[in-house]
């Protein structure tokens, strides 16, 4: 019996979530970088 498909389903999940929480938090980054711009537009300090 071959442990592969053991193996490649461990790095397949392992991708997803890696992926998953970076997609996150390169979506949250620009959301926060969005709000700091319209902050330097008024003229408030961050």
């Amino acid at each position: 019996m071959t442990h592969l498909p053991y193996i490649l389903s461990a790095y397949g999940i392992t991708v997803l979530t890696l992926s998953g929480l970076w997609f996150i938090s390169y979506k949250r980054f620009n959301q926060a970088k969005k709000k700091l711009d319209v902050l330097k537009k008024h003229n408030y300090e961050a």
